[in-house]
């Protein structure tokens, strides 16, 4: 089975940046069943933090689908073109948004439009602390830009941006932000080009997160798991809602027992009722005549 995990909220606490101990033993307990655990983040994966490239993960989804790693191999990874950059950077000005660009290796920001969000000192005060740079596109854009996020303030327009910006990314709306991917990304998408390696059916898939942009991994996913410190957005579409992260959630005795079998069984049940179907759907065609 491949099983794929977010970062923030599902592997990492946000406010104090723990990772539970038991998280981690799970990981090893999953390669040690023979299962094959993945990340599938928004962060660039030069963004990610070194404890968990520190576990054995076989894979990593990263920038929404734009980088994905499989067993030591990029089979993808895309950037911003550069000649987009100094459109972007305007228009973020004109509509008074707080804004960051997630380069390959570290942050862009840009002066007054990065300075009056909260959230955006904390996230380079993490990148930071992950060996990345923080830098001002002032002093010029020189390593590559993987994706960018805005952050709302009183006055800014971020809809009349999103307008400007809808053919050539995705958008993702969050709690008084945005995150912009580019276009024909999505962790979905990722996660399929993973499985398609793998010769991997969705079936044989789980997804464990926490926010509303894992919304597309868990449409493609067999079972999901969401977070008992998770949106309820994503609670609403998870198949089981585990503890909160920082009380095991990841390891609890509801997610070990279903990985430990019940899982399985009931995967088994989903496959074996769609191959029910195909037969049966296949008898009928063959007898009314129709082409399938």
């Amino acid at each position: 089975m491949v099983i794929f995990f977010d970062i923030d909220g599902t592997l990492v606490d946000d406010a104090t940046q723990i990772i539970p101990t038991s998280a981690v033993e799970a990981m090893g307990a999953l390669v040690a069943a023979g299962h094959i655990p993945v990340v599938n983040t928004g962060r660039p994966y030069s963004h990610v933090d070194q404890r968990i490239r520190d576990l054995p993960f076989a894979g990593f989804i990263c920038a929404g689908g734009q980088e994905v790693l499989l067993q030591g191999r990029w089979l993808k990874k895309q950037t911003v073109p550069m000649d987009w950059l100094p459109e972007m950077i305007r228009l973020v000005r004109e509509n008074d948004l707080q804004v960051v660009y997630e380069a390959d290796g570290g942050f862009y920001l840009d002066g007054e439009n990065s300075s009056k969000h909260p959230e955006i000192k904390i996230q380079s005060d993490l990148v930071r602390r992950n060996g990345c740079f923080v830098r001002d596109v002032s002093d010029g854009i020189t390593d590559p830009v993987v994706k960018f996020c805005t952050f709302d303030v009183p006055g800014c327009n971020r809809m009349a941006f999103v307008e400007r910006m809808l053919d050539r990314f995705e958008y993702i709306n969050r709690r008084g932000m945005a995150e912009f991917i580019l276009k024909g990304n999505s962790k979905a998408a990722g996660m399929e080009l993973v499985l398609g390696e793998l010769n991997c059916p969705r079936e044989m898939t789980m997804a464990f997160g926490d926010s509303g942009n894992d919304l597309p991994m868990f449409a493609l996913a067999g079972t999901t798991i969401c977070m008992g410190n998770g949106m309820d957005v994503l609670k609403e579409k998870a198949d089981y809602v585990t503890d909160p992260l920082l009380e095991d959630g990841v390891f609890s005795a509801q997610t070990t027992k279903l990985m430990q079998g019940e899982l399985i069984d009931a995967i088994d049940s989903v496959i074996n009722d769609k191959r029910h179907y195909a037969a049966q759907r296949g008898a009928e065609l063959a007898y009314s005549g129709e082409p399938w």
